[in-house]
């Protein structure tokens, strides 16, 4: 089963380049897709610095350019992809060892998605909180966030009609959206995330938003109105 990574990226020239080379040790790797949302810095020619090492180890790669917001950028690489599976992936994100091959193999067993656990990168015991929490809700729920790599079949993507074109909470809009079509699954394997939004932020601070934010959304209040809650962390 072939596999394209989407990565959506903004303003993130210092982080990109390594998430994008530490693909090139991944298996069942096809394609790598980087979608920039319209940067002030040198995002998209890092991008386009690092796919072409990418492409020297034979794996297709695109860069490309669309309207800002994450659920457009993902919509837009998804069109460009043309792999049977698709996973997005966050450009302070890591995949574990293996990630790609291992989402492939969930698919051939009949999942139509799913996303890894959590971690992040930096050792920090509240961290760990937040972490450990995310898990026990996406294992309990199969509601994923997107800085746990989602995956999902392209023709279940394509028929789901993408990610909704919301300001926030897209990711787990559509994980919710993806339950209803079929057994999704949270694998075992560890993505490695930056913190800098809870280090940056002020850690009690900013898991007091991210609380609001997500029981806000739970009770219906539309995105648009979430947003301005949301704070962007570079």
């Amino acid at each position: 089963m072939r596999v394209t990574v989407i990565v959506p990226a903004l303003d993130e020239e210092r982080l990109l380049p390594d998430c994008l080379l530490a693909l090139a040790e991944q298996e069942a790797l096809a394609e790598v897709i980087v979608v920039d949302g319209g940067s002030a810095d040198a995002t998209f020619q890092r991008a386009v610095e690092a796919l072409a090492r990418l492409e020297s180890g034979g794996i297709g790669t695109l860069a490309i350019q669309s309207s800002r917001g994450r659920g457009p950028q993902l919509n837009a690489g998804a069109a460009r992809a043309r792999s049977d599976l698709l996973l997005f992936l966050h450009a302070d994100t890591r995949l574990p060892a293996g990630g790609v091959a291992t989402a492939a193999n969930a698919a051939r067993r009949g999942f139509v998605g799913g996303a890894f656990r959590h971690a992040f990168i930096e050792r920090d015991p509240r961290l760990w909180m937040v972490s450990t929490s995310a898990n026990l809700r996406s294992a309990s729920r199969h509601l994923f966030f997107g800085d746990q790599a989602i995956f999902v079949r392209r023709d279940l993507f394509v028929k789901m009609g993408g990610f909704a074109d919301i300001p926030i909470m897209e990711d787990v809009e559509f994980s919710a959206r993806m339950r209803r079509e079929g057994r999704t699954v949270l694998l075992s394997g560890r993505v490695l995330t930056s913190g800098r939004r809870f280090l940056r932020g002020g850690f009690w601070r900013t898991s007091a938003r991210m609380i609001l934010i997500r029981t806000a959304w739970r009770l219906g209040v539309h995105p648009s109105q979430l947003d301005r809650h949301y704070e962007v962390v570079r």
